[in-house]
Order: structure tokens, then C-alpha cells, then sequence
């Protein structure tokens, strides 16, 4: 068993081009600095089976709305090894855009098992 942690900060320049679903289709763009935060771990639940977790929070100034955009996802992940080159995998992520720049679902969410090769 064993833990690992992993946290950052940084900061990125993000510009959106977005066509709206609307009849008559435009096209939508915005661009600003954003801060991007995340913190990841891996949690060593035994010799075969991991648990690793990933999030990021991002939240930037939109001078058009006079506001802030704020985004925030994560990423869970369960590997269980079958044998040296083969494993099963359970992964689920959700997404949340607070104010997104077109009309479009806030939250986006998936749910995904499979198996993983590797040399």
C-alpha cells in the first residue's frame, strides 16, 4: 500500500470558438488569462489494484460579462491487474462549466470500463 500527491497551480492564455445550435447558426469566441489548479493522487490499494483520482479547477475573468468563468472536472480511475500485460480498468470523469459561452449542458459525466495492454 502506498500514497501519491500531486498538486500545481499555474496560469494559461485560453481563446473558445464555439457555433451555436440556434437556426441561424454564429459563431461565438472568447479569449482570457486563466488560473488552472489540479490535484492528483494514486492510492496503491495493493499489488494489483490502484486507485488514481485527478481534478482541476479553472477560473478566469470575462470582461464581456463582467465575471467569472469558473470550470471544474475530475477524473477517477480503478485498475485492477490481471496479469503482467493485462489489466481491467473502471474510469469515470464529470465536467461542470459554471457559465458556459454557449447554451450547452453544464455538466457532462461518463462512465467507462475495458482492458488495458501493456508491454
Amino acid at each position: 500500500m502506498g500514497i501519491d500527491i500531486d498538486l500545481g497551480t499555474g496560469a494559461f492564455y485560453e481563446h473558445e470558438k464555439w457555433e451555436t445550435f440556434d437556426a441561424v447558426s454564429e459563431v461565438v469566441s472568447i479569449s482570457m488569462v486563466k488560473s488552472s489548479n489540479y490535484f492528483k493522487s494514486n492510492l496503491y490499494l495493493s499489488e494489483t489494484t490502484t486507485l488514481s483520482f485527478i481534478s482541476f479547477y479553472q477560473v478566469g475573468y470575462d470582461q464581456a460579462i463582467s465575471d467569472f468563468r469558473h470550470r471544474m472536472s475530475a477524473d477517477l480511475f480503478m485498475q485492477f491487474e490481471i496479469t503482467k500485460h493485462f489489466s481491467f480498468l473502471v474510469a469515470g470523469s464529470v465536467h461542470y462549466e459554471d457559465k458556459p459561452i454557449i447554451d450547452i449542458n453544464k455538466t457532462v459525466y461518463s462512465i467507462s470500463n475495458g482492458l488495458n495492454f501493456s508491454f
